[in-house]
């Protein structure tokens, strides 16, 4: 049986439609075998009679591992398609031949190819890339349409030879995710690489040789035991290699990677090399790591808000009852209470109030500077002039306990902050240590200055602080609300804000204590504007 139309073999220009058949397959023989067929070859086999271009023709259509078709390009109807042709679309050859090419590649495919087939009928030669519905699935095809012209140099037809090209956009693909292959000869530990494994190494080209050695050496030494390991049991018994780890690069950066590799055995079933592939993960650990971060944060954001309703539901309460409890006794008994009684009562009821207020500025403070409402103006002032300050307005509740307050700085330190954070965090600090300091007490205020920053420091010889306290003091999830020597109350949230607003400026705070001889609060701020 015939397969080719007569129309084709009459009208159209066979030589023209068999050389560019024969270069499709050369071209694919080439990419197989890296052979180059000669001129000669290539002559011989566009030299035919035409008698022998039919067979020529149907032997080499069906033998190259292409689609080859022949659309008439009037009626777009197929008139020849080849064996592969027919079973990779699983549809008979009988049932494409004079059908529309839209019935046979789809209807959404024929829309992608329609601008494609006009620029054939114009006498060009068009070469894209898609993806067709194949028997064997989703597949990627690069589609190549040549024109067939008659003797008078019209368009009659289109010759179209398309090829799978699956595998190479998946190598694409890899290539593109940054993802380099290599194969390990377990024998001498030489390996060979594609040149995205070199890359991701920090090499610009691919190095002339690849060890294990070099591999291992390039793994940061705190994962090198578990790498070895994992490599070791995978050769042993035969599995796969899979892992995460941190390289040194040949720049100097630390890079996370993923790399798995199976064991390739000999007859004897015994592994000779180890073949796989690497990959550069550090913008997947970067987005993990984001992760971590922002649930810690929303830890956090939890426990701000159990400490808040903590304080409403706790501390709140106490002095709101104290101050309903002195002022019904007015209300009740102030016929036959006397003047002493009245003031007694009335002191009371205004100390409650003072707790009462100071808590809740403590706490819109607190909720403003986690809002970032809290304006930040940083500028350049003397320390010591904001020591002198701190001192006239907390030296009242100094002079009540007895306790002396030394402000020791140099008049020549400088630093660069906003005042009144910075005064929000002296007064915390000097407060505190008046607090708990017994009557007769001293406090220390001092700053030392280095070439990047001035720590300042408010030391007091009061009771301390025990070791249990000290990892509690700036955790708004376990705020310590510790009594005074003197019976002093407190919210718990001044040390938070002093966190919050030296980290505001880019510096740390801490505190170094023990029971029974006094605390050391220490803060670093910077000395001019980076």
């Amino acid at each position: 049986m015939r397969i080719v139309s007569k129309k084709i073999f009459d009208t159209m220009n066979k030589n023209e439609l068999e050389n560019r058949i024969i270069e499709l397959e050369l071209e694919l023989s080439n990419l197989k075998s890296g052979a180059i067929p000669t001129k000669k070859e290539t002559k011989l086999a566009t030299n035919n009679t035409p008698e022998d271009s039919d067979v020529k023709f149907l032997t080499l259509a069906n033998y190259i591992p292409a689609h080859i078709a022949y659309v008439d390009i009037e009626t777009l109807q197929y008139e020849y398609v080849n064996d592969l042709f027919e079973k990779s679309f699983g549809i008979p050859r009988e049932k494409i031949i004079g059908s529309h090419i839209k019935d046979v590649i789809g209807e959404e495919n024929y829309k992608f190819a329609l601008k494609y087939i006009n620029e054939v009928k114009s006498g060009k030669s068009i070469s894209y890339e898609n993806t067709f519905n194949l028997v064997s699935g989703k597949r990627w095809i690069r589609v190549n349409y040549s024109p067939v012209f008659d003797a008078n140099s019209k368009v009659i037809g289109i010759a179209l030879v398309s090829y799978d090209i699956t595998d190479s956009k998946k190598t694409e693909e890899i290539v593109n995710q940054n993802i380099g292959a290599w194969e390990l000869n377990l024998e001498d530990g030489t390996a060979w690489r594609s040149l995205k494994h070199d890359q991701i190494f920090g090499y610009d080209t691919l190095l002339p040789e690849w060890t294990f050695d070099m591999f291992i050496e390039h793994v940061i030494p705190d994962d090198r035991e578990v790498v070895k390991g994992k490599f070791e049991k995978a050769v042993a018994t035969g599995t796969e290699w899979n892992f995460e780890c941190r390289i040194l690069r040949k720049d100097g950066i630390i890079c996370w990677i993923w790399a798995k590799g199976n064991p390739v055995l000999n007859e004897s079933g015994e592994p000779v090399s180890m073949e796989g592939i690497v990959q550069d993960i550090n913008e997947r650990k970067k987005a993990e790591q984001a992760l971590k971060e922002s649930e810690k944060n929303l830890h956090q954001l939890n426990a701000d808000k159990d400490r808040f309703i903590s304080i409403l539901g706790h501390d709140l309460k106490n002095p709101f009852n104290n101050i309903l409890g002195f002022s019904e006794i007015l209300i009740d008994e102030i016929e036959s209470l006397n003047k002493d009684e009245i003031k007694d009562i009335a002191g009371n009821i205004n100390k409650s109030a003072r707790i009462t207020n100071k808590l809740l500025e403590d706490i819109l403070t607190w909720a403003r500077a986690q809002q970032d409402k809290i304006p930040f103006k940083p500028q350049i002032l003397n320390f010591r002039d904001i020591c002198i300050d701190i001192f006239e307005i907390l030296s009242p509740n100094a002079n009540a306990k007895n306790i002396t307050i030394n402000c020791t700085p140099s008049d020549e330190i400088n630093i660069y902050v906003d005042i009144d954070m910075l005064k929000t965090v002296m007064r915390n600090l000097v407060s505190n240590a008046i607090k708990f300091t017994n009557n007769g007490g001293v406090i220390n205020i001092n700053a030392e200055q280095n070439s990047e920053n001035v720590t300042i420091s408010v030391t007091d010889n009061g009771i301390g602080i025990e070791p249990d306290g000290l990892k509690k003091l700036f955790d708004i999830s376990e705020v310590l609300t510790t009594k005074g020597t003197a019976g002093e109350t407190g919210t718990g949230l001044g040390l938070l804000l002093c966190k919050e607003f030296v980290g505001k400026h880019g510096g740390k705070i801490w505190v170094e204590s023990e029971v029974g001889k006094g605390s050391n609060f220490k803060f670093t701020l910077p000395i001019s504007v980076e």
